[in-house]
């Protein structure tokens, strides 16, 4: 036969000319039900149309009309095959529905799709979607997305919800054609307005994805306010972006906030979504957030999330500091001496000048670790002139300042007379403020002090109360001299087990007198 427009020979059975892409259609073999009054073919008809109306329904999915299917009964049945055998195309496709899902007869495919092509031959819109899908998925016949999409576009421009949100995610995913945003959007709408739920979802995800110019007037941003108040994440992220800016609303720092904060609560209930947390702090930072700048300032120093970056941290952490966010400045201090050792690292005269600038703002806050940090520079003359004078001036600033490491050295300095008066009294008092706030070599020493009674009175248990602090710690030769205490009893109750514990953590470390201990002890070899 030949195509009816372009004259092409073309095969019987074929549903389109490939020349000029006109759908051929087959006479309808049609003839009236035999022996039937006008009044019971009426009342078939009527019937029939009400069965097919449930079927292209626009919430209508493929579970729902199966179960409408297999819920007809062999009366229904029996109407369905008459009507379909004198050429009605909505019978057809029933029929072919019942033969695919072997309801009231046997499951026979072949069949089915014999009944469900002659209802498409007719442009019934249900068998052309369920054709279009044949043509996609290559089931029963060749894969052939250029067939599909021309039976999809068939039955959507007939109506059918189902057909319309197809031809979209065709359009979409770029299935028989290029990615066509247009096209998707104007079938979506069609399909959500033919009350079809998931269209309107994926519209929304369009919308999100290209923003709202892709819907005209104010319909993409109450699409983006209702999917975004249903709590999807990105739909408020879009909208706050669009607040930010002025697209499409009135731009409105306020609510910009508000939604990206809604965003952010959305994403902090999936583990995968920390990115898109941390874009969403990082627009409301700049924005001027202060709780934002914070929030990025510790990814920054802490790696969270993004790469680790002193630098970008120390940003955050000013400006957050500069909107009045007194956290913000109690880390800044600490945020200027990482920068700090970060720059001393990288040995570039430039870099350690740069350094030094950051230890002194530091340390003008009352940051103890940068005036320890300045008097180490003093002390060792690495980058500055070697001036001990200046190194211990900054080193009691530390100390003064709570850092214990700062207070700890200051208390070795004044227990050897290293450049300051030898005083046990006050070298006591320094390791004893560096071990209150947790310091595990002051807490060692004065472990020592007390088992030795050389500068303090001899107290073997205090002893073995500060060993203990430090050897919790992991202070390698507290463990050693704790095992010692509980193996001969000094400040504890003797333990052997308690003893071998302590020194088997030791010699793991490496300490050689625990292990002398334990072969000597315990016969146990440890290297």
């Amino acid at each position: 036969m030949k195509c009816q427009t372009c004259k092409t020979l073309i095969e019987a059975d074929w549903l389109f000319c490939p020349a000029c892409g006109e759908q051929t259609f087959v006479e309808a073999k049609t003839s009236p039900l035999a022996g039937e009054s006008p009044e019971t073919i009426e009342k078939l008809r009527k019937a029939i149309t009400a069965d097919i109306a449930v079927c292209r329904h626009g919430a209508a999915t493929d579970e729902s009309i199966d179960a409408f299917i297999k819920s007809t009964d062999a009366a229904r049945f029996e109407n369905w095959r008459r009507a379909a055998e004198s050429g009605w195309p909505e019978a057809q496709w029933l029929l072919s529905r019942c033969l695919g899902t072997g309801t009231i007869v046997s499951r026979d495919p072949d069949e089915a799709e014999r009944w469900c092509r002659m209802a498409t031959y007719q442009g019934e819109p249900l068998a052309l979607c369920d054709m279009a899908a044949r043509y996609a998925a290559g089931f029963g016949v060749e894969c052939d997305m250029d067939m599909a999409m021309r039976l999809y576009r068939r039955a959507a421009d007939a109506g059918l919800a189902r057909a319309q949100y197809r031809l979209a995610e065709c359009c979409l995913l770029g299935n028989g054609t290029e990615c066509k945003m247009k096209e998707a959007v104007k079938w979506l709408r069609a399909a959500r307005d033919g009350g079809l739920p998931e269209a309107e979802a994926l519209l929304a995800e369009c919308c999100i994805a290209e923003g709202l110019e892709i819907l005209p007037g104010q319909e993409g941003v109450d699409l983006l306010h209702r999917t975004a108040e249903a709590g999807n994440a990105k739909a408020a992220q879009r909208l706050a972006q669009c607040y930010a800016h002025g697209n499409g609303v009135v731009c409105s720092r306020l609510d910009a906030l508000i939604w990206y904060r809604r965003a952010i609560e959305g994403y902090s209930e999936r583990p995968d979504a920390q990115r898109e947390s941390i874009t969403c702090y990082m627009a409301m930072a700049q924005l001027g957030d202060a709780e934002a700048q914070y929030f990025l300032a510790e990814c920054y120093a802490n790696g969270d999330g993004v790469s680790q970056n002193q630098e970008e941290a120390v940003r955050w952490y000013e400006q957050a500091a500069e909107n009045g966010l007194d956290k913000a400045r109690a880390h800044l201090a600490e945020a200027y001496v990482n920068l700090a050792d970060c720059l001393v690292k990288k040995d570039d005269m430039d870099g350690v000048s740069e350094a030094f600038n950051l230890l002194h703002k530091a340390a003008a806050m009352g940051h103890g670790k940068a005036c320890l940090r300045i008097a180490e520079h003093y002390f060792s003359g690495s980058y500055v002139s070697r001036d001990r004078e200046k190194a211990l001036k900054w080193l009691r600033q530390g100390a003064d300042a709570g850092e214990p490491f700062a207070q700890f050295r200051l208390g070795l300095l004044y227990a050897a007379g290293d450049g300051l008066v030898k005083d046990s009294t006050e070298a006591l008092g320094w390791f004893q403020r560096a071990a209150d706030a947790g310091f595990a070599p002051a807490q060692f020493k004065l472990g020592q002090y007390y088992a030795m009674g050389n500068e303090t009175a001899k107290d073997p248990v205090r002893a073995a109360q500060y060993l203990a602090m430090a050897a919790e710690q992991g202070y390698v030769r507290a463990q050693s001299l704790l095992g010692k205490c509980y193996f001969l009893g000094n400040g504890v109750a003797m333990n052997t087990d308690a003893a071998k514990g302590w020194l088997l953590k030791a010699a793991k470390a490496g300490d050689t007198i625990a292990m002398d201990w334990l072969k000597k002890y315990f016969g146990i070899e440890k290297r």
